[in-house]
């Protein structure tokens, strides 16, 4: 039957649909055995389906391989720098924008600060540090506490091989303005801009003090500048925090703390530790004392002598209220451990009594020394009196008041930045006793703009060096006054006679009559020690000078500190870590009060016979023993000094020449002389008696001769 309006292609078109779907199926079947399509990629490569699960287990055996492997090989790891990378993002602290004046008002002040505020114009300053100010250098002998060599080898190299160990050294004191120096961080100058406050608020501190030295030559010529060396067993700050290289900024930053915490050690260096002598001061206060000392009458020196008797007597008095010492014999016996046991695990009690009995003795040993000693000086103290109320100047009832002069304290502001008067000194021992040095001084400080180097812009002019130097230096001091070192000893003539003349009238050198006679001084345990020689022509200076009795020598090998220093009358202890001094504290004060430096007060004015005495010493009262004490038996290892001292100077005595002109006085005129010695090197030189004795040198050692001279000695005129 024909479909009407139907074609044969849309009657047959499902026919001819299927027809071509089985056609593409027999061609897709007939590829899978003609080709290979269907592959997986596995490990970086294609492989056939059929090989995946083979190619599994391979990767699976390598891996449990890997696993087991006892010595794996690791991957290379780059550890980044944090350090490195912390001074990086410091460095660019100064790139943040700065704070800007608006106009709605004034900026904010915070401490007194503007925060905002204009930038100045120019390049960055660099670190601004003063020229330290009035540079003063002072000489002074001192003996060196023999226990201080136990524990500073180096410091042997200075003294002699013998005790007592009297050592001359110089000491140089300037200060700094930090003041002005802060001013100048924070407003920078017309021409540059002030160094940021955020790197310099972290600490500015004195790192160093570096000192130079010139010595006059015979020809009154100053030699060239010489650096002078830190004394042995001086603080060294970058030996402390363990450094020897250049540190890097942050470094430096904790290094500075170190610094501020150790300034005085940095900046006021300790003395040689010191058993005699006057105590050690900064030279501008060590200079106004020694003019007093100078300067003292005969009844200022009765009145220092009885000043220093009356500490003594407080120092030992104290020594007897403190009581034994803690450690007992039966704790050296044992170690610190104990009473020794007997056999057994038992307490021996016979070592026990025996230690005890030990114990007593040794304690009795040391009251009836220091009652020996406070007897002695109590002896001193009225001996000392007498001798006032004979001179016209009787003890009163103030005069313990009058004689409690003292120096202030050094300046304690530990604080660079900000200190008007910052106060710095150094010490040099490689000085040559008689000769003469003049010195200067700077100060080595931290660099703020150390490692700022990409926070600053050379297109506007900043030195890019600035931001590689760690340090900054203050610029030179001025030269010091002209210092004489005390020599060792000195020869001052006091008369001179001509020899007898030959026919003619002319005087023969080394004639018959000739001589000279002369006061000779020599520095021992502390103070200048006298004695007098008469030369003719051709006699070397040799003669002896007396020392007196209750000086000391010491076995550091077998006498004990403590011991030794009771002896020699010092006490260890001293706020400001100078070593041993003498005890300084007046009358009743209490050991734990700070020790101050003294000075010589100068007579008063008006003070004469009409005072009223008050004796403040009852030779009956002065202490609750009745029983005499015997003389003290020296322990083993102590020796006294020698009372006389031989002494030979290198001078020897040519010539005595009168002048031809006379000096007018009231009693009409009396002769000069010259006289005529070879000195060291073969240089003569000729000194005149009348003029020997008048000069300053004469008085500073004759007023050292004074204070060391035993109060029952007379002098030899």
């Amino acid at each position: 039957m024909k479909l009407k309006g139907i074609g044969t292609f849309e009657q047959h078109v499902e026919k001819i649909v299927l027809g071509v779907m089985m056609v593409v199926l027999l061609a897709v079947v007939s590829l899978q055995f003609l080709y290979e399509p269907n592959r997986v990629e596995a490990g970086g490569k294609e492989i056939r389906p059929q090989e995946v699960f083979g190619h599994l287990e391979t990767s699976v055996n390598k891996l449990r391989a890997d696993v087991d492997d006892p010595n794996p090989s690791l991957p290379s790891i780059q550890t980044p720098s944090l350090v490195g990378e912390l001074e990086r993002a410091m460095s660019e602290t100064s790139n943040l924008r700065q704070p800007q004046n608006v106009a709605f008002g004034p900026t904010i002040s915070i401490g007194g600060e503007d925060v905002g505020g204009p930038i100045a114009a120019g390049p960055i300053m660099a670190m601004p540090i003063q020229e330290p100010m009035s540079p003063t250098a002072a000489s002074s002998w001192i003996t060196v506490d023999p226990y201080a060599l136990m524990d500073n080898d180096e410091l042997a190299a200075y003294v002699s091989a013998r005790q007592p160990y009297d050592l001359v050294g110089v000491s140089v004191e300037s200060t700094l303005d930090g003041a002005a120096t802060m001013a100048m961080l924070r407003e920078g100058d017309a021409n540059h801009r002030p160094i940021p406050s955020t790197w310099w608020r972290t600490g500015v501190a004195v790192m160093e003090v570096v000192a130079e030295r010139q010595e006059l030559g015979r020809d009154g010529q100053w030699s060239s500048a010489m650096p002078v060396n830190q004394i042995p067993g001086a603080f060294d700050l970058m030996e402390a925090v363990g450094m020897d290289v250049e540190p890097t900024p942050i470094e430096l930053r904790e290094i500075v703390q170190d610094a501020l915490d150790s300034v005085d050690a940095i900046a006021r260096p300790s003395y040689v530790p010191q058993i005699a002598g006057p105590d050690w001061m900064a030279p501008t206060k060590a200079i106004e004392r020694n003019q007093q000392f100078s300067s003292m009458s005969e009844v200022d020196v009765v009145r220092a002598k009885r000043r220093l008797a009356k500490q003594a007597v407080q120092r030992l008095e104290d020594q007897l209220a403190e009581g034994p010492r803690d450690r007992t014999s039966s704790q050296r016996d044992s170690g610190g451990g104990g009473l020794i046991s007997a056999p057994g695990g038992q307490r021996n009690p016979n070592r026990q009594n025996n230690n005890a009995e030990r114990d007593a003795a040794r304690e009795a040993a040391r009251v009836a020394s220091i009652n020996r000693q406070i007897d002695k000086k109590l002896d001193q103290i009225q001996d000392l009196e007498d001798q006032l109320a004979d001179l016209g100047f009787p003890v009163a009832t103030d005069d313990d008041q009058n004689d409690q002069l003292a120096n202030a304290d050094e300046d304690e502001n530990s604080e660079f930045l900000g200190n008007e008067s910052f106060q710095f000194w150094v010490h040099d021992l490689d000085v040559v006793p008689g000769a003469v040095y003049r010195y200067r001084l700077r100060v080595k400080v931290n660099n703020p703009i150390y490692g700022k180097d990409k926070a600053l812009n050379a297109e506007i002019g900043d030195d890019l060096d600035l931001a590689r130097q760690p340090y900054a230096f203050s610029p030179w001091s001025a030269w010091t006054d002209p210092v004489m070192v005390g020599q060792e000893s000195y020869l001052f003539l006091s008369k001179a006679d001509e020899a007898r003349r030959t026919g003619g009238g002319i005087s023969l050198i080394g004639g018959s009559g000739a001589s000279v006679s002369a006061e000779v001084y020599h520095m021992y345990y502390g103070h200048y020690r006298r004695g007098s020689i008469t030369l003719e022509p051709g006699d070397m200076a040799h003669t002896e000078v007396r020392v007196g009795d209750g000086l000391y020598l010491f076995d550091t090998e077998l006498v004990e500190k403590d011991v030794a220093y009771r002896l020699a009358g010092v006490i260890e202890n001293d706020k400001f870590g100078r070593g041993n001094v003498r005890d300084r504290r007046p009358a009743g004060a209490s050991p734990d009060d700070p020790q101050d430096m003294f000075i010589v007060p100068v007579d008063p004015v008006g003070r004469g016979p009409q005072q009223t005495q008050t004796p403040t010493n009852n030779r009956n009262d002065r202490r609750n023993n009745p029983e005499p004490v015997e003389p003290e038996e020296l322990p083993e290892g102590v020796t006294e000094a020698p009372t006389k001292v031989p002494v030979t100077l290198d001078a020897m005595l040519l010539d005595v020449v009168q002048l031809p002109i006379g000096e007018s006085g009231a009693d009409g005129s009396s002769p000069l002389f010259y006289v005529y010695f070879e000195t060291q090197g073969g240089v003569v030189e000729h000194r005149r008696p009348d003029q020997d004795r008048d000069t300053p040198i004469y008085e500073a050692v004759r007023a050292s001769y004074q204070l060391g001279q035993p109060v029952d000695e007379e002098e030899d005129e």
